[in-house]
């Protein structure tokens, strides 16, 4: 897999849409950053593949159901969880931004960083 070059403040490749463009299909957002890193196919805290529709808006990372309850269960001041597919309208032009600039790959490489492989 290549490496992937991340530069404070750059732009993302995708253009701004307002967060209204996603009510005709609520799957697209979720599609969009599936497409924009492969590692938004999977759960950032558990790795698993199964109902990833989930974000912690704050954290920049996508969720599979199972950690959102957790992540929900930690309070909003640690992590503000919505649905990709029934939140969509919550979704700004910033936050989308923000979702694909860091994604799940950057934010395990940051918050993982110094993690005990064992």
């Amino acid at each position: 897999m290549p490496a992937r070059r991340i530069t404070v403040g750059a732009k993302p490749s995708i253009p701004r849409a307002p967060s209204g463009s996603y009510d005709d299909t609520p799957d697209k957002l979720l599609q969009m950053l599936r497409d924009n890193d492969q590692g938004n196919c999977w759960c950032s805290d558990c790795g698993s593949g199964a109902k990833v529709e989930w974000v912690s808006i704050n954290l920049a990372i996508i969720l599979c159901i199972e950690c959102s309850g957790i992540h929900r269960s930690l309070g909003t001041h640690i992590s503000k969880v919505r649905s990709l597919t029934l939140d969509i309208t919550s979704f700004t032009a910033d936050i989308v931004e923000l979702l694909m600039l860091v994604g799940n790959r950057v934010a395990n490489m940051i918050w993982e960083a110094k993690l005990d492989a064992s």
